[in-house]
């Protein structure tokens, strides 16, 4: 989603406009017992990516910038990097049987995302994670993608039962190929595995995805489902993760796809 280069703009950024927002949502973070009953709710599914991306914001940059962090156990990336992996870990074993989740699960923040949330604390706290750990979440993935693609054509192999990708069922459920993106190059997989994950991964997100929003929608923000609660569902399920990519592979899809940058004026 961001490089080490952005970080400090996003830093600024959160410093200058969200100041009240984020200072409670540190808050909550560094006291759970606050939690809502609806925040308890999806604490344990957003906890990884939560506690990750205030280790990778850096709690010493972010106390430059007025915020306060008042738990003394949570008070560097280490802290964070440990709770956020805590969490992941609940979630490698449905990780390692291509569990789906639900359609709404992004676009709601409601049980059971769990692919990109345990990314992120792979992809964000990877200095900061033991190489057991490393490893523990690199197989699960690839436990996944044996599950549920190996053997498989990756051009016309439907998911959810779908053959079309672009629709808000397959949209969640492609989200387990995704792993690829964060360990390519990585020492924790073998060079076969990772170019044949890769390959599927490439011709599921780049050859069909993208070449699906890009013929359907190419005059602008459209969804065959209709205009109700569908297309948020699809459009957050596949723009976070095409966001992710597009920091991944150096190439921003989200800029030049018309589905996603003529959205403003659709809605």
């Amino acid at each position: 989603f961001f490089t080490g280069a952005e970080l400090p703009a996003l830093r600024d950024r959160i410093a200058t406009l969200y100041q009240a927002e984020f200072q409670g949502f540190i808050d909550l973070l560094n006291d759970t017992t606050k939690l809502t009953a609806g925040q308890k709710a999806i604490e344990n599914d957003w906890g990884s990516l939560n506690y990750a991306f205030i280790a990778a914001l850096d709690p010493q940059e972010m106390k430059t910038r007025g915020f306060v962090f008042a738990n003394p156990a949570l008070q560097t990336p280490q802290d964070y990097c440990n709770k956020s992996v805590g969490y992941a870990k609940t979630f490698l074993t449905s990780i390692s049987s291509a569990t789906s989740q639900g359609h709404g699960d992004l676009a709601t923040g409601y049980p059971s995302a769990m692919y990109v949330p345990v990314l992120t604390t792979y992809d964000w706290c990877y200095s900061l994670l033991s190489d057991t750990d490393k490893t523990s979440i690199v197989n699960a993935f690839i436990s996944a993608y044996s599950v549920k693609y190996k053997g498989m054509n990756p051009l016309t192999i439907k998911i959810s039962g779908l053959d079309m990708l672009a629709n808000n069922q397959a949209s969640a459920d492609i989200h387990d190929i995704l792993g690829i993106a964060a360990f390519y190059n990585d020492p924790f997989i073998t060079s076969a595995v990772q170019a044949e994950m890769y390959d599927f991964f490439e011709n599921i997100w780049l050859n069909r995805v993208l070449v699906e929003l890009n013929y359907f929608y190419k005059h602008g923000t459209g969804w065959h489902e209709g205009s109700g609660g569908y297309i948020n569902e699809g459009f957050v399920n596949l723009g976070i993760p095409l966001a992710m990519i597009s920091s991944a592979l150096g190439n921003d899809y989200i800029a030049a796809t018309p589905h996603f940058f003529n959205y403003p004026h659709w809605g």
